[in-house]
């Protein structure tokens, strides 16, 4: 035929009549059949050619069907994305198995009026695991998804859900053991957040709870919204029994400003959440931002037919630079009694050193994202020295009422972190705490040095 290929075989043709016998021919063995015959050196390569030639076009058939047996949904391809991620190639399938370990040095050195004031004694340096979590998620079926959390530190589990994506007016809805939508910072994954431990907010803020939440974002992602019925459970129990207990909370978020790319953001949002407090009671209490301090502040048990929380967050993303405050409001209703209201607030600010690297705004949650560096250390492609980013943070909680004196605590926190890595970090943390208790007839108080470090690796 003329449009067969030719067999080009004048090397190996060469390299054969090295080994021919006096007349020219070859001595070959040929196993099929089990007889040696003679032939020329042309023949010989030229079947030689054919069995490459023969070899080959098995091999791309082969190919083909792997190809073409991976494009079906039973396959899942493997990757790497921040965690080892198993994806089918219609994107319908998902499986992602993921952690984060936290490993935290403490030194706490406090004056002797704090042992006096808050009547802990001499507070010890330690080590501490603050985190070591493991999780699965992913979604099946394009609609569905689920996420499983469990922490080894406390051995309980943390957030675990199923949820369906998508659904018209409701947006996505998960039924669980999940986050209530109330703060930026706490929404702000611990593996992403700036300084070691959340701001001295943490105390009004409900963390995890059993119940239905609905999220969705909205016009592009200008809107997001959030809203939930929940148990109130013993953080961080997965199951309880009793009556009342219930709470409602909400979360609203607008990006007004999300200029090249998320370079330029300006945030602003705002959370409610009306709850039935278990025994018609309540406690509020912090500690310095160190999670080994002891309780410096505290309300005791209050009574409360019902608490209603009112947060406002506020965040400006300029390039490396970020600005971020948030201020909360509990308010206590109580039958023929004065009501109560207790508040906590921060304000902090955010710098990276290195160029190019930044906080990232995740639009679609009204959250921040993880930081990736420009030139991690190591790399192989772009090697650096990582990232560099400093903060400082101040933030109050004042306990105070007008019939009991809970004492009032304010926070400054410097900040130095290295981002080694998308998944590495260490981050480094001084704290001055400053504790003010109004008794009588005196006003005590006292002061707080803590310094901590932090070495944390996540995926």
């Amino acid at each position: 035929m003329p449009n067969e290929p030719k067999l080009h075989h004048f090397l190996p043709e060469a390299y054969l009549r090295r080994f021919a016998d006096e007349r020219g021919d070859l001595w070959v063995l040929d196993r099929k059949q089990g007889i040696v015959r003679r032939q020329s050196p042309e023949v010989t390569a030229a079947e030689r050619e054919r069995m490459l030639a023969v070899r080959l076009e098995a091999l791309e058939e082969r190919l083909k069907f792997l190809e073409e047996d991976r494009s079906k949904p039973g396959w899942l391809q493997a990757l790497w994305a921040n965690g080892l991620t198993f994806v089918s190639p219609d994107k319908a399938y998902s499986f992602v198995v993921g952690g984060r370990i936290m490993f935290d040095l403490n030194f706490i050195q406090e004056d002797r009026d704090i042992e006096r004031t808050a009547g802990l004694g001499d507070q010890a340096d330690g080590f501490q695991f603050r985190r070591a979590r493991i999780h699965v998620m992913g979604t099946f079926d394009t609609r569905f998804e689920y996420r499983a959390e469990f922490d080894m530190q406390g051995a309980n589990f943390r957030d675990v859900w199923i949820g369906v994506k998508k659904l018209p007016l409701l947006g996505d809805v998960r039924v669980g053991h999940h986050k209530e939508p109330f703060g930026l910072e706490e929404l702000t994954s611990s593996r992403y957040i700036t300084f070691i431990e959340r701001s001295l907010t943490g105390a009004f803020i409900p963390a995890h709870n059993l119940g239905i939440l609905f999220v969705g974002s909205h016009f592009g992602h200008l809107v997001t919204a959030s809203a939930g019925i929940f148990r109130t459970t013993p953080d961080p129990s997965p199951s309880q029994g009793g009556d009342g207990e219930y709470a409602g909370t909400a979360r609203v978020t607008t990006s007004p400003i999300f200029w090249d790319k998320g370079d330029t953001v300006l945030h602003l949002g705002g959370a409610w959440s009306h709850r039935i407090p278990p025994g018609d009671a309540i406690t509020f209490a912090a500690k310095p931002e160190a999670n080994m301090a002891g309780t410096y502040v505290t309300t005791g048990a209050r009574p409360a037919e019902s608490v209603n929380l009112y947060g406002a967050e506020f965040a400006f993303k300029w390039g490396p630079l970020s600005v971020q405050a948030e201020a909360i409001c509990a308010y206590l209703a109580i039958r023929n009694a004065t009501h109560n209201d207790y508040w906590a607030g921060y304000a902090m600010v955010s710098l990276f050193l290195t160029p190019g690297d930044a906080r990232p705004y995740k639009r679609s949650a009204g959250t921040f994202d993880r930081v990736k560096p420009k030139a991690p250390l190591w790399d192989k492609a772009n090697p650096g020295i990582g990232a560099i980013e400093i903060g400082l943070r101040c933030s109050t909680i004042d306990l105070n009422d007008l019939t009991f004196k809970g004492r009032r605590m304010n926070d400054t926190t410097l900040a130095v972190n290295w981002y080694l890595h998308a998944n590495l970090r260490v981050m480094v943390d001084y704290i001055y705490s400053d504790l003010h208790a109004q008794k009588t007839p005196a006003r005590l108080g006292g002061r707080t040095h803590i310094l901590l470090v932090r070495f944390q690796v996540d995926f």
